[in-house]
């Protein structure tokens, strides 16, 4: 297993740089011009039978630039419901099925804070290779890339965004399941609310800034293995998700774990983000760094230490990759 994880990780970073050399400066007409300071997701995924989501985005952004009149952000291939300008329906903008852009009635300042909120629905993609967005009968979770699509970060599978590595933000989730499932997403949980129809929606928050390829949803029936890390500067919540049928293989494949992260605060310095945390997702092979919550499949956590390696590179990611993060895919090195 770990041989065949090591390939698997070879192979994805060929592609990886592969298609790097391909990717366009998205940067230069967006990522240039505007800055997203904060993300509101707010989704119902209860449909999981039909495979589709519901909700709404609120993006909390500034314009980077003197002359603002216009800008442009990613979403996949969804049906937009409708669109908000600083509370006020806002029927100016295109959208090509990858691109929405925004025509702004009147100039905005360099600095100046606009609310968009973007309405909309669909089936969420998943990419050809590897990554995207997944949804069965039983789970909805998304991987951060798209291994074969341009650009590779893929947060815009499932919300609005400033689709880029470089820029930064904080969120709030807000995800409506049924009241047999749970849902987590990168930060912490502050709350959740029932529903009168057997469902709920729980609050997750981030206080760390990171690009949109890191952040992420998981919902399935899972069991929540709580613990502490006793950190250098701070006592550090453990908090990963596991299928309840199989949450001991979790706890004893991450044994190991405190002591891998007392090595890592050792060497690169202290843990500077809310939580620690992995779950489980049903894909075959591979893993993701999202911010908090690193996707693991159920080979990885069975309770042996076969696919250690792979557990603590995505770990280390903490450190290179979701703190410090590539401008560029052409600068994968520092993951």
């Amino acid at each position: 297993m770990k041989k065949a994880t090591y390939l698997l990780s070879i192979i994805l970073l060929n592609i990886f740089f592969i298609s790097a050399q391909t990717q366009p400066d998205y940067a230069k007409w967006h990522g240039d011009s505007v800055d997203v300071i904060h993300y509101n997701i707010h989704l119902d995924i209860t449909k999981l039978s039909s495979r589709t989501i519901s909700g709404y985005t609120e993006l909390t952004l500034t314009p980077k630039v003197e002359s603002f009149d216009e800008f442009a952000i990613d979403l996949l291939k969804m049906n937009i419901d409708s669109i908000y300008l600083d509370g006020q329906k806002h029927s100016g903008f295109s959208y090509n099925d990858t691109i929405i852009h925004i025509n702004l009635s009147e100039q905005k300042l360099k600095g100046e804070e606009i609310k968009l909120q973007v309405f909309y629905n669909g089936s969420p993609k998943s990419d050809p290779q590897w990554g995207g967005f997944y949804m069965s009968n039983n789970y909805a979770y998304n991987i951060g890339v798209g291994m074969g699509s341009d650009p590779v970060c893929f947060g815009r599978t499932w919300f609005p965004c400033v689709d880029d590595f470089i820029d930064r933000a904080l969120y709030d989730y807000y995800i409506t399941i049924t009241d047999n499932m749970e849902v987590v997403c990168g930060g912490v949980k502050v709350d959740e609310i029932d529903h009168a129809d057997n469902t709920k929606t729980a609050h997750w928050k981030s206080n760390q800034r990171y690009p949109t390829y890191l952040a992420s949803v998981a919902v399935g029936d899972y069991a929540v293995i709580n613990d502490v890390y006793e950190g250098v500067e701070r006592d550090i919540p453990i908090q990963n998700f596991a299928y309840h049928d199989d949450s001991s293989g979790t706890v004893s494949s991450l044994r190991d774990l405190k002591q891998v992260m007392a090595i890592y605060e050792e060497l690169f310095g202290p843990y500077r983000m809310d939580r620690i945390g992995y779950v489980t997702v049903p894909f075959g092979a591979g893993a993701m760094e999202h911010a908090m919550n690193i996707a693991m499949s159920p080979d990885a956590l069975d309770g042996s230490l076969d696919s250690e390696t792979t557990i603590y590179h995505e770990l280390s990611h903490m450190w290179f990759g979701d703190w410090v993060t590539c401008k560029t895919a052409n600068e994968m090195w520092i993951n």
